[in-house]
């Protein structure tokens, strides 16, 4: 989506993508003016732009001004700044809050855009209430089932082979990336409902295994298989079978940075996965943990569900 956004903006784009390894600050601001590389004169701006010394890190702010500003100076045109992947960026991090300074350094002629699975943190906080920073939440850029019809379209699927559309539209929730991938799968020769669901998403499920699952401590990959197994997210009952304390919190911070998990209260208390992360978890269930251990936990789970008279969600573990 900001790929289609800068192809339509006269503007040149400068792409940042940010990592852990930006939380050195020295490594940061040697390599950040890179990116700019194409719209300023390398030989000019290294040695107009100030360096980063020890002493400079008793007052990060006022270094942090001078330099995006010094930068920022340099170029003539027009720009627009995508600062990608924020939520690799830990919210105790220092680099949070010269990063709102860097924002607050753009010029009035120049945009940026920040990529994010996380809200803005609280160092962005006076951007918003000023108006210079607009906010578009997940649900803003979620395909409605129109959208989805158009984006098939556009993929070179003629009308009446649209009969898929609603199964595209409930699996995917209006996720853009996965929409594209599961009309990408079989070199797009297979968009019926029922070829469809017989797809193995291997693409897609790359790509969980990839960005988000091979991340993960063994013992969240264990208590996301755990949930995917239930008929719905409670960490009440996940405490139980897990012996852990802490799956409210952490299905908590799931939900509030669009980990593929949605709160379905206020209090904590229910929570549900996309569907196609779920059927990605379940998947992944044989590969994670022994036949015997997720037998295991499916029992249990069905005990507590029929002590609390809940026969169908017990029958369906």
């Amino acid at each position: 989506m900001a790929n289609d956004y800068c192809s339509h903006v006269s503007d040149p784009a400068v792409w940042y993508a940010l990592d852990i390894l930006d939380t050195d600050l020295f490594s940061f601001f040697a390599t950040f003016p890179l990116a700019f590389a194409g719209l300023c004169p390398t030989t000019v701006s290294d040695f107009l732009l100030p360096q980063l010394l020890p002493e400079d890190t008793l007052n990060l702010p006022f270094f942090a001004r001078r330099f995006f500003r010094t930068l920022f100076s340099l170029i003539e045109e027009d720009w627009l700044l995508i600062l990608d992947d924020y939520h690799e960026i830990p919210d105790d991090s220092p680099l949070v809050a010269l990063l709102a300074i860097c924002l607050q350094e753009v010029p009035t002629n120049c945009r940026a855009v920040v990529l994010s699975r996380k809200g803005p943190p609280p160092a962005f906080a006076h951007m918003k209430a000023a108006g210079i920073l607009c906010e578009s939440k997940a649900g803003m850029l979620s395909f409605n089932q129109q959208e989805i019809q158009e984006v098939m379209s556009l993929h070179g699927i003629p009308e009446e082979r649209h009969d898929c559309l609603s199964y595209l539209n409930k699996a995917t929730a209006g996720w853009a990336a996965g929409l594209t991938l599961l009309l990408k799968e079989r070199n797009r020769k297979l968009y019926k409902k029922e070829q469809l669901e017989s797809l193995n998403h291997q693409e897609l499920f790359d790509y969980f295994a990839g960005v988000i699952f091979s991340k993960l401590p063994n013992n969240k990959r264990l208590m996301l298989i755990a949930a995917a197994m239930l008929p719905e997210i409670q960490p009440r009952i996940l405490d139980l079978l897990l012996g852990d304390d802490s799956c409210r919190e952490y299905f908590t911070e799931l939900s509030r940075n669009n980990f593929f998990t949605y709160a379905l209260d206020h209090k904590g208390e229910l929570f549900q996965f996309h569907p196609l992360f779920k059927k990605f978890l379940k998947n992944r269930a044989a590969d994670t943990i022994s036949a015997i251990a997720l037998t295991t936990i499916q029992e249990q789970a069905a005990e507590i569900l029929m002590d609390e008279n809940r026969a169908v969600g017990a029958i369906e573990m």
